[in-house]
């Protein structure tokens, strides 16, 4: 009997050293970075928001291999701004996040921006730049390149090609206007014309309107077709385009028609001659992206991957002081060198510098 309790006090001892070592080892809530992030998951914007969510994840799971713990709360605004504003004060309210990553696009960031700001919640918004946002204010950050560099890259590959009459079409939207005036700039700068210059509705599926436009274009003789837009205008424009007999290249901004054709929306005969204009993408990290989600990384990933990164050290650096002293830390101090280049942000929490690159959407 007196060796059974002994034997009783031996293993209640070893238990409850293993529960204090494994209570002392695990992180309190003051160890968790806590960061809230508003996509939209659903909405036009899925595809753009599910590459930043990935990228996310992947450099949350680098963090935690160096011990660094970082908890995520997603909120899905569906793509429509009065769901951002509504998004971002849940988040304020409930969750109390250290840092925001997004909105995804710029007009989502009309409407949340000034509720950050006012609030002085720092944010990032990796697939986002400053020029057509008017809210100003120290806590706003964005990962993207800006726009206006498009001019460059697009102007030479008009001369390289003798390019000399280009049909724009673009999305009636904040996204559609800052890359129309690049591509403007850009024909002027290669001395070619603008035989058609289109707007057509955010997210339409108005197959209609992109067939009268495509007509233009044929009956034009445009030899280069410059775009923006979402899944449904691009699909309408690749398939009337060979529907139509339209001989003319496509350059579409961001990473939509590579993503179309890898889903099957558009096929290998639609994608042929035509190219897709990104910010540049590290080989490392697409061999990252491949292993973790098996295909390659769509627009933002990267961005998203650095900018956990970079909030989350200048969170460490700052633990104890307010989002002033964070937001100091990042205007002037960051110099991080990501995936995306090397982060550097501006008084508008813009990135400085940043590659524009066309590539071909079938090899």
């Amino acid at each position: 009997m007196k060796k059974y309790i002994i034997t009783l006090i031996v293993i209640v001892l070893i238990i409850g050293i293993y529960s204090f070592n494994n209570k002392s080892k695990a992180p309190t809530n003051s160890q968790i970075i806590k960061i809230g992030a508003v996509l939209g998951l659903t909405g036009y914007a899925a595809n753009d928001s599910l590459n930043v969510k990935r990228g996310l994840e992947l450099a949350k799971e680098d963090l935690a291999k160096k011990g660094v713990i970082v908890d995520i709360n997603y909120q899905d605004d569906k793509t429509d701004p009065k769901q951002t504003v509504s998004a971002i004060q849940y988040l304020l309210a409930t969750y109390h996040p250290q840092a925001v990553i997004g909105p995804i696009w710029s007009f989502l960031e009309e409407a949340g921006g000034p509720v950050l700001a006012s609030s002085k919640i720092i944010s990032y918004a990796p697939a986002d730049t400053s020029e057509f946002v008017s809210v100003k204010s120290p806590y706003l950050f964005r990962g993207a390149p800006l726009n206006a560099l498009l001019v460059k890259p697009i102007s030479k590959w008009l001369k390289d090609n003798n390019k000399t009459r280009v049909a724009i079409i673009v999305s009636n939207d904040g996204w559609g206007t800052s890359i129309q005036m690049p591509f403007i700039q850009a024909a002027k700068d290669a001395g070619a014309t603008i035989v058609v210059n289109e707007a057509i509705q955010t997210g339409s599926s108005d197959t209609t309107s992109i067939s009268i436009i495509m007509t233009k274009i044929k009956a034009t003789k445009a030899d280069v077709i410059l775009i923006t837009g979402y899944d449904e205008s691009i699909t309408a424009i690749a398939k009337n385009r060979e529907a139509m007999g339209i001989n003319a290249t496509i350059i579409a901004a961001g990473a939509v028609y590579p993503s179309l054709v890898s889903r099957g929306n558009i096929s290998q005969n639609q994608a042929k001659d035509a190219y897709f204009i990104v910010a540049k993408i590290s080989d490392d990290f697409v061999t990252k992206f491949k292993a973790k989600y098996g295909e390659h990384p769509g627009s933002y990933a990267d961005r998203a991957y650095d900018g956990l990164m970079i909030l989350v050290e200048a969170i460490e650096k700052n633990k104890g002081e307010d989002s002033d002293a964070v937001s100091k830390h990042l205007h002037d101090k960051t110099n991080y060198k990501g995936y995306g280049g090397t982060y550097n942000f501006n008084d508008n929490g813009d990135i400085a510098g940043g590659e524009w690159i066309i590539e071909p959407v079938t090899k």
